[in-house]
């Protein structure tokens, strides 16, 4: 939840609500995502060159409520949470062999960081 803070971030909310419910309701697999660090900041790339905070483990640190997906937005169970250290969502976890598994081949992206870990994750680019 260490995102909530960010501008814009708090109003994106009821749209995310409402594009789960709308997926929900079609059976589709929903998976999260989360991006969490080492309380040390040493895996955090160049991530925490860029964001001072995250490099000295200050923010978005793995175990803690900063990385919590909000209440409102909560997986329901059958529903994954992959930790990530990094923007893009197929970097280092296990989201491409779930996808596989499942046959998925067509992804709807929602998150509260389009510009950085939605678009990564789409482009392929900031591994």
């Amino acid at each position: 939840m260490d995102l909530l803070g960010w501008e814009g971030v708090r109003p994106l909310v009821p749209r995310l609500q409402r594009l789960l419910e709308q997926v929900r309701k079609r059976s589709v697999t929903v998976v999260f995502s989360s991006l969490a660090f080492c309380s040390n900041g040493a895996d955090s790339g160049q991530l925490g060159k860029f964001w001072e905070p995250i490099g000295k483990g200050e923010v978005l640190v793995k175990g803690t409520q900063g990385v919590a997906i909000l209440p409102e937005l909560s997986p329901r169970s059958g529903e994954p949470v992959l930790e990530r250290n990094r923007y893009r969502a197929f970097y280092n976890s296990e989201l491409d062999r779930m996808l596989r598994d499942k046959g998925i081949e067509t992804l709807i992206i929602g998150g509260y960081s389009t510009n950085f870990c939605c678009d990564s994750t789409v482009t392929g680019r900031a591994e």
